[in-house]
C-alpha cells in the first residue's frame, strides 16, 4: 500500500493506494494468503511517526500481524518511509472480515521554525477480502 500526501476539495490529504486493487474505491488492505505488506509514504513532507510505532492495531490481532521492520531510512531527518509487516491468513475467518489498523506518521511542515505534526490513518485489514469465499460467510 502506497500512502501519499495530494489535494482533495481544495485540502492537503493523505490517500491510501493499495496494491494491487482488486475493487474500484479499495480503501483498505487484502490479506489472500499468508504475506508481506508493505506499506510506503510518498512525498517529501510525510515520514513514519518516531513517537509511535508506524503500525499499530486496534484490537487483538497479535496472532495474525507481526514483525514489524522499518526500512528506506531519510539519512537528513532520520525518519522511515516505508514499513513491512508480515500477515496470516485467517483461513477460518468470516469472509470480509475488518481488522483495523492505525499508520501513525509525522507530517514534516518546512519554515523559519520547522514543525513535524502527528497523524494517524485509520485503513482496515479484510482478512480474508470479500471476493474470497473460503472463510465462513
Amino acid at each position: 500500500m502506497n500512502v501519499t500526501l495530494c489535494v482533495a476539495d481544495g485540502r492537503i490529504a493523505l490517500k491510501l493506494v493499495p496494491e494491487p486493487c482488486r475493487v474500484e474505491g479499495q480503501d483498505y488492505v487484502a490479506i489472500e494468503g499468508n504475506s508481506a505488506v508493505v506499506i510506503k509514504l510518498i512525498g517529501e513532507q510525510v515520514f513514519f511517526s518516531k513517537q509511535y510505532d508506524a503500525i499499530t492495531m486496534k484490537g487483538d490481532f497479535a496472532r495474525y500481524y507481526g514483525d514489524l521492520a522499518y526500512s528506506e531510512l531519510d539519512e537528513e531527518t532520520g525518519r522511515y518511509k516505508c514499513v513491512t509487516f508480515r500477515a496470516r491468513f485467517d483461513k477460518e475467518g468470516k469472509t470480509d472480515s475488518s481488522h483495523p489498523f492505525n499508520i501513525n506518521v509525522d507530517l514534516y511542515l518546512p519554515g523559519s521554525k520547522p514543525e513535524w505534526v502527528p497523524i494517524t490513518i485509520d485503513p482496515d485489514i479484510k482478512n480474508p477480502p470479500p471476493w474470497l469465499g473460503g472463510g465462513r460467510g
